[in-house]
């Protein structure tokens, strides 16, 4: 598949292409979408729409960036910039065509007010994962709901213990070791199983997940009061 979206996306003139998600950190499923940046010198920006009406590949979803904009840490797309782009240099970035840019962008810093915007977001996945479950799209749903819960726990490790992690296996690891309370262990444990694809999701899964993230929402908002805009990591 890395072949095929090379070869679609080559005619655009890329200055550089860039899996990420599960695929840039190599711990994907088969059936994993193909999450996809491009990056494009300034002037040869080409629209997102225009890339997937040309490039109708299954299971491909493309964002374009402008070179300028990666370089000085920022991605116009719906992830907060300075927690995509460190996972990015982490080792969640993997070039696949042209220049390496991802892998040598400088390590940016993670403060209260990005987890703040980012929790806000993970709150809106785990909504959108509970309305797909109640529409019957299991997939979708599953797929929210193991993201958004990864990601509160990266936003929870980061808090507590001002470390950095970019997979769901090693956030999952430190998770196991965290003073919680049973539901939200829980919570953390069965979302996991769903987004692993060993255990099916039920509608009490999603709202336990919903549940977590509210906590963790409540905690940065509590740091966030105490020190303001603060650096973690």
């Amino acid at each position: 598949m890395e072949n095929r979206i090379i070869e679609a996306l080559a005619p655009f003139g890329p200055y550089s292409v860039f899996l990420y998600g599960s695929r840039g950190r190599g711990d994907h499923r088969e059936d994993s979408d193909y999450e996809v940046g491009v990056i494009f010198e300034d002037e040869k920006l080409v629209r997102r729409s225009l890339l997937h009406e040309k490039i109708r590949l299954d299971a491909v979803r493309i964002y374009p960036f402008k070179l300028s904009d990666v370089l000085a840490g920022e991605f116009n797309n719906p992830f907060v910039s300075q927690i995509f782009a460190r996972e990015l240099v982490e080792g969640a970035g993997k070039t696949i065509y042209g220049k390496q840019v991802v892998e040598a962008l400088k390590l940016p810093k993670i403060t209260t007010l990005d987890l703040m915007q980012c929790i806000r977001f993970e709150v809106g996945s785990a909504f959108t994962a509970l309305l797909a479950y109640r529409r019957g799209e299991l997939k979708v749903s599953g797929r929210e709901v193991g993201k958004s819960c990864f990601y509160g726990l990266l936003l929870y490790i980061i808090l507590k213990q001002r470390k950095f992690v970019f997979s769901p296996e090693a956030a999952y690891e430190i998770g196991r070791g965290l003073e919680l309370e049973e539901r939200y262990a829980k919570a953390i444990k069965n979302a996991h199983a769903v987004y692993m694809g060993s255990q099916e999701l039920r509608v009490d899964v999603a709202f336990e997940n919903l549940a977590f993230l509210g906590f963790v929402e409540a905690e940065i908002l509590r740091e966030f009061e105490l020190r303001g805009i603060a650096e973690l990591v």
